[in-house]
Order: structure tokens, then C-alpha cells, then sequence
């Protein structure tokens, strides 16, 4: 580029500057901004509850699911022992005897 066209393109600029408008807003603009930050803020304040709900519920499940864990595994528990036992007295009851395949399996 040549001075000549750097001065032209610097003239140019500086004459732009001339066709600059200052920005004008419309009259409900700050009642518009006003309201939206109202509205901000009673979504924030609505919102403090939601993580309080969230750790109860929580913990509710966790002890729910506690308490039927080890329900089951004691009706479980006790149902192989009642299965058991009842088979035995059912043999004892016929005078049958159960045998089994495994060798260490003692009674």
C-alpha cells in the first residue's frame, strides 16, 4: 500500500464518525429491565427449597430401602430355615431317608 492510500483509508474512518447516531432507547426499556429482574429474583427465592426437598427425600429412600433389605433377607433367612425343617419332619413323619449327593453335607 502506498501513503496515499493509508491516508485516504484514515480519512475515511475519521469521516464515518461524522454519520454516527447516538443510540436511543425505547421508554418502557427500564420498566422492562426493572421487571425482569424482579422476576429473577422470585425464581431464586422459590428455588431455595427445592434442594432441602431433595436431600429428605433422599435420605427417606436410603432408610426405606434399609429396612426392606433386611426384612428380606430375614424372611429369607428364615424361610430356608423353615423349608428345611419341615422337610425333615416330613421325613421323620414317613420314616423316609434323604440322602445327597455331596459328601460333606452331614446330618
Amino acid at each position: 500500500m502506498t501513503q496515499d492510500q493509508i491516508n485516504k483509508r484514515v480519512e475515511d474512518a475519521l469521516n464515518s464518525i461524522d454519520n454516527i447516531q447516538s443510540a436511543t432507547l425505547s421508554p418502557f426499556f427500564k420498566t422492562r429491565v426493572f421487571s425482569s429482574l424482579a422476576n429473577k429474583e422470585q425464581a431464586e427465592t422459590s428455588g431455595q427449597f427445592k434442594p432441602v426437598l431433595l436431600i429428605v427425600v433422599s435420605v427417606l429412600l436410603i432408610v426405606m430401602n434399609t429396612i426392606l433389605f433386611t426384612n428380606i433377607s430375614y424372611n429369607n433367612n428364615a424361610e430356608k430355615n423353615t423349608d428345611t425343617s419341615s422337610l425333615d419332619q416330613f421325613s421323620k413323619d414317613y420314616s423316609l431317608n434323604t440322602f445327597t449327593n455331596n459328601p460333606y453335607d452331614i446330618k
